[in-house]
């Protein structure tokens, strides 16, 4: 279960870049004709990646029912570190001012606004022991009902609501919530728990894919009558599903590349923290690539996808300095040696 996790970590957190590097770059925004039609659709391709991160933690962390703070502390610790360093940088090329403001906003990165995943993530992680404890006294067919009464409430009728001029009734903010990431994190654990989910054959996968993504994306170029194209729109919910579900379809079985996915996945967390650093959102990405928006579909396609994995792997290699900071401190090692054991308990081999 763990490489799973690892594999489909990494592929969400690009899927997040190529979000950003199309709509925070400014392509999405300038591109007309057929290029504005197909940067749409890889929008909405890549629009599932932060459904499928809650979907994941809820699918690995169905079992963990001890309360351990740990982690939490040492996401905490990485962002503030992070932000504080990319601050800093910015400072000392003279493109930021380090005022109090920005200061503030370094220090206290969760209580800013500056993250909001994070932010949801971290106030859903003090519950999660005790959703687990719930949901491991549910029966299967109980954990079904759960699990569509959340589809229906929260995705279904939410987006419903808006053909009635009733927009966001139970307050989700389209997904930027930590109600809708709680949520998320249920569906992931039911997918987890129920094996007659993954008995769906591949192709049924792949066309759910096609479809889920179409709908959503024809819904928007028509006017975006049904608001179809957010995260807790039921065809983005569908399609973060049916991603999680072919992940586990994939097999890797050369241990250098699992130990390679091992130390890919610890720093995935870091790219989203670098690359959305207010100063690097705002200096580095805004606009910067409107550019290929006068480029040809084809052409446009692959700048964006080149683009996006530069910006990972730069990231990547900016929280790897991070990482061996931390490895510097005694504590800090031993919750990087825990993880590593933690993995090894579900089948991965480290070195």
């Amino acid at each position: 279960m763990a490489l799973i996790c690892l594999k489909f970590v990494l592929c969400i957190m690009y899927m997040v870049v190529v979000l950003h590097v199309l709509g925070v770059g400014g392509i999405l925004t300038t591109a007309t004709g057929t290029t504005y039609g197909v940067a749409w659709f890889l929008e909405t391709l890549a629009f599932c990646g932060v459904n499928c991160f809650a979907l994941a933690s809820g699918y690995v962390r169905r079992l963990q029912t001890e309360i351990n703070y740990k982690p939490i502390i040492l996401v905490w610790l990485q962002v503030v570190f992070l932000s504080s360093l990319i601050t800093l940088a910015f400072r000392l090329t003279g493109n930021a001012v380090l005022d109090v403001y920005n200061i503030k906003k370094s220090i206290l990165p969760l209580l800013s606004h500056n993250y909001w995943y994070v932010s949801a993530y971290f106030a859903l992680f003090f519950f999660i022991p005790y959703i687990n404890k719930m949901l491991a006294t549910l029966s299967l067919k109980e954990m079904r009902t759960l699990v569509l009464s959340i589809v229906l409430l929260f995705s279904v009728f939410n987006n419903v609501s808006t053909l009635f001029g009733q927009f966001d009734p139970y307050k989700l903010g389209h997904g930027y919530s930590v109600l809708w990431i709680a949520c998320l994190y249920v569906v992931g654990a039911w997918i987890s728990a129920d094996r007659m989910i993954h008995k769906i054959k591949t192709p049924v996968l792949l066309v759910g894919i096609l479809l889920c993504s179409f709908s959503s994306w024809l819904d928007h170029m028509v006017g975006a009558r049904f608001d179809l194209l957010n995260y807790t729109s039921p065809t983005i919910l569908l399609l973060a599903i049916c991603v999680l579900i072919l992940f586990t379809r994939i097999r890797v079985r050369r241990n250098e590349t699992q130990k390679l996915l091992v130390s890919m996945s610890t720093l995935s967390f870091g790219v989203y923290i670098v690359h959305c650093h207010w100063l690097v959102w705002t200096k580095l990405l805004t606009d910067r690539f409107a550019l290929y928006a006068s480029f040809s579909p084809i052409v446009m396609v692959l700048a964006v996808l080149a683009t996006a994995a530069v910006i990972y792997l730069v990231c990547t290699l900016i929280d790897y300095v991070r990482k061996w900071v931390f490895s510097l401190v005694p504590k800090f090692a031993l919750g990087s040696q825990q993880s590593k054991r933690y993995i090894r308990k579900e089948g991965v081999k480290v070195s």
